[in-house]
């Protein structure tokens, strides 16, 4: 694909989006369907428009941006936090002012049709913001603010904690 070639792409609901190479080349998924040959309207079935709306803006704003995300909380990227003491030290992640400013004032939901369009579009960088600002949304809640906050119902049955406890041996530390 050269630079002027457009691509356009299609939400679930036909909302069509003309996007220039360099965000196009951000999404895994639209980068192999180019060049596997795809021609015409690159239909996204999974993402409705306005979402697909937000993925385009942030990308558009992004598509300069060095390619690798700084690591969440000091860790490597790819690398889980297993141990109970390294939450007790977990700051914040860092977000640019514009994604805060895009993605902050969202309703959960909103965050998380984002979240999702970033996985299956395969853009690294925007499910790492997304998920850092749904990450920092946590930080010093109980666990019942957490519950409330994204809409969590029931708490766990004796044996789903059981379960959660014989799955992570180092939530017996706390």
């Amino acid at each position: 694909m050269d630079a002027s070639d457009q691509v356009t792409v299609i939400s679930n609901d036909d909302k069509a989006f003309t996007i220039l190479p360099a965000v196009a080349q951000m999404s895994r998924t639209l980068k192999n369907l180019i060049e596997a040959g795809a021609v015409g309207a690159i239909p996204c079935s999974d993402v409705n428009g306005k979402t697909l709306e937000r993925v385009v803006e942030w990308c558009m704003k992004h598509k300069d941006d060095p390619a690798e995300a700084p690591a969440l909380g000091g860790a490597a990227p790819g690398t889980a936090v297993t141990d109970a003491a390294a939450f007790a030290d977990f700051k914040p992640a860092e977000i640019s002012e514009d994604d805060k400013k895009m993605f902050e004032p969202l309703s959960q939901e909103a965050l998380f049709e984002v979240i999702l369009a970033a996985n299956y579009l395969e853009i690294p960088k925007l499910l790492d913001t997304c998920c850092r600002i749904t990450a920092n949304s946590v930080l010093g809640k109980t666990p019942k603010e957490i519950y409330a906050q994204f809409g969590v119902e029931k708490e766990l049955t004796p044996e789903e904690e059981e379960e959660v406890r014989k799955d992570n041996p180092w939530l017996e530390d706390n």
